[in-house]
């Protein structure tokens, strides 16, 4: 295996610290990159970074971009500066049964990775679809290709938000779709 697992003990919504440089946005509203991030980071290391800690962190070493954005490489570099290890991070992107498939190679391999994954999310009331930064926490049960929606596995994950998302398959029968993988390798 192996995907390697994080805790849920923190969620964006445990700050109200404006999110990098923004003057409005914070992290209890748009912080949910900064919180997969973090969740892996104290994985890594096995410490207890807060969210407004990493993203004072993240601001003193310039690593937002439009003010408040984490690219792969920056969220990489932020994970470095937490745990002291050399992390190198690269992304992936596709349809949903492409991604589970790139999953279940991770998870067949030798060497530990730590996923977070971007999903089509829909808000509580069914009005908005965003994109959402979410924990990946094990490979999904469908591996090779797509099976009809009606029989199709969910990719498990870990909401960065207290909405608690336990897997893809969305809120009020409207599936939230697994679109994008951050995939992180810490070296020893």
């Amino acid at each position: 295996m192996i995907i390697g697992l994080v805790t849920n003990s923190i969620h964006q919504q445990d700050s109200h610290d404006l999110l990098g440089t923004s003057q409005s946005e914070t992290i209890h509203n748009f912080g949910c990159v900064l919180t997969s991030v973090v969740r892996i980071a104290n994985a890594i290391s096995g410490g207890e970074m807060s969210l407004s800690d990493a993203n004072l962190i993240a601001t003193d070493n310039g690593l937002y971009s439009n003010g408040d954005e984490l690219s792969v490489t920056n969220a990489a570099k932020l994970i470095s500066l937490i745990t002291g290890k050399n992390v190198m991070g690269k992304a992936t992107e596709g349809p949903e049964s492409k991604l589970i498939s790139k999953l279940g190679e991770l998870a067949a391999a030798d060497t530990i990775y730590y996923v977070a994954g971007r999903i089509h999310a829909i808000s509580a009331n069914g009005q908005e679809n965003y994109g959402h930064e979410v924990n990946i926490v094990a490979p999904g049960h469908n591996g090779v290709g797509a099976l009809p929606d009606s029989a199709r596995a969910q990719q498990p994950i870990m909401d960065t938000s207290n909405a608690d998302r336990k897997d893809t398959s969305g809120r009020g029968g409207k599936a939230e779709s697994l679109y994008k993988l951050w995939i992180f390798e810490a070296a020893d």
